[in-house]
């Protein structure tokens, strides 16, 4: 699909696709086969022949990788390792709140719960998962970036399981929900850094939104929807964001217990205020209007100099292109032992594994 056929009327089919391979196995495991639970979360399973329901998805999650051009791949991963950090800070400020707008989806996370119930567990998750796919290790010396792919799509076809489709209206975590999704983990995170003073190579800058557009069919998105370059990404992120951002009750919601999460991280008197702020600065305004997010003078201040440290940064890498390598290191360091501090707060396995599901 290209810009010049997006149109209300296909999208509108998108949303009535899920993941049909990865539904067919959750089903089956369902049906009298609970044993295999265990496997979906053991990396162990690329190497393993089961039952076919399960293989075939098995098989199609590989399959899926074959598009993937490492040359291409490695760049964008490059990217990711030298902003390591700053891509986490604009995936809890800028790519989350751009998901949360989207009326529609904000409903089924509410209703999955698990955002609401444990929010530190699913942004932890979510992270991890971020660093999983990005870790070059993790393609190059191993199959755990496969693996990371095959497990959420289970995780999602177990979410469609439990959630009310005819309720609903919809299949949740449809095609476009899941393809919104992944344009804010490249598209946004960029461009809300660009808007804090960043700036990237126009290559490897088209190089992470590939990287991404991979993970996406690898995780059941249908390739054809899935952007090529980044001005196929601004375009795919207007006309969903058209579609979608509108205020929610279900929106609020999760905005509050992300605020809330931030605010036990940073107990700083009107932080709130300064992370409106931030995220209003990172996404746009119908985000800004459907997640209700204040703004203040202070606010505006504090974010000027967060704005001066991103540029400093960035003057640095443009001037002295042999910081680039020592940059990459230390804040993929930086990523790395966080979540691994992070796990053991949580009681979770070492951050290089994903988390296991519970039903």
């Amino acid at each position: 699909m290209t810009a010049k056929n997006y149109n209300n009327s296909s999208f509108d089919q998108l949303r009535k696709v899920g993941d049909p391979i990865s539904d067919s196995a959750v089903e089956y495991i369902f049906n009298g086969n609970l044993h295999h639970m265990k496997d979906m979360h053991s990396p162990d399973i690329l190497n393993k022949r089961l039952p076919s329901k399960i293989q075939n998805l098995i098989d199609d999650t590989k399959k899926r990788s074959y598009i993937i051009d490492k040359t291409v791949l490695n760049s964008g991963q490059r990217l990711f390792a030298r902003h390591a950090t700053d891509i986490l800070f604009a995936l809890f400020h800028a790519a989350l709140p751009e998901c949360y707008a989207a009326s529609r989806g904000s409903k089924v996370l509410v209703q999955n719960k698990n955002m609401v119930n444990n929010p530190r567990k699913r942004l932890f998750e979510t992270s991890t998962f971020v660093k999983n796919v990005m870790d070059k290790n993790n393609f190059d010396n191993n199959n755990n970036g496969v693996f990371s792919c095959l497990e959420l799509r289970f995780i999602h076809s177990l979410i469609r399981r439990n959630i009310n489709e005819i309720d609903l209206g919809e299949i949740p975590i449809n095609q476009e929900d899941m393809l919104g999704t992944i344009i804010a983990f490249s598209e946004v995170c960029l461009n809300g850094l660009e808007n804090l003073g960043m700036n990237f190579d126009e290559k490897e800058a088209d190089s992470f939104i590939m990287s991404w557009t991979y993970m996406g069919h690898m995780i059941g998105i249908n390739k054809e929807i899935l952007p090529q370059n980044r001005s196929d990404s601004q375009r795919l992120r207007k006309f969903i964001s058209d579609r979608n951002h509108e205020y929610s009750n279900d929106g609020i919601t999760l905005m509050q217990e992300l605020r809330r999460f931030q605010k036990k991280s940073l107990p700083i008197p009107g932080i709130h205020l300064v992370l409106d702020e931030l995220t209003s600065k990172m996404t746009h305004e119908k985000v800004s209007k459907a997640l209700d997010l204040k703004s203040s003078k202070f606010a505006k201040r504090i974010l000027s100099i967060i704005s001066k440290i991103y540029k400093i940064k960035a003057f640095t890498i443009n001037n002295f292109p042999f910081t680039k390598k020592i940059i990459e290191k230390v804040e993929f360091m930086l990523l790395r032992n966080t979540l691994f501090v992070q796990s053991i707060i949580e009681n979770k396995r070492n951050p290089e594994e994903l988390i296991k599901y519970k039903k």
